[in-house]
């Protein structure tokens, strides 16, 4: 007997994963920056058949927040952490 795996109707599902994943980790995104990003993951894995190289993929949220961190890395969306050099990060000196 096979499992049935969940995958996202939509990309609202997906869109919803990240908004409250963005929030919690105080990624500074716009709503329409998330519903860019939420709508190129679903399409990107919806056209995999929801699997990650051969292996189907079990707890597709963990997929739609392991994108969002992926992109807000590269975006440099992430807050700012606090810390002894924090002025000079802010002023560009480090």
């Amino acid at each position: 007997m096979s499992k049935r795996i969940e995958i996202p109707d939509s990309s609202d599902d997906v869109l919803r994963v990240m908004k409250e994943y963005a929030s919690k980790r105080g990624f500074q995104y716009t709503d329409t920056e998330l519903e860019i990003i939420a709508e190129d993951c679903f399409l990107y894995f919806q056209s995999r058949g929801w699997k990650s190289g051969s292996k189907v993929i079990a707890y597709w949220p963990a997929v739609a927040m392991r994108w969002l961190l992926n992109n807000a890395k590269r975006d440099r969306k992430l807050p700012l952490k606090r810390g002894p050099n924090l002025r000079k990060r802010l002023m560009g000196e480090e």
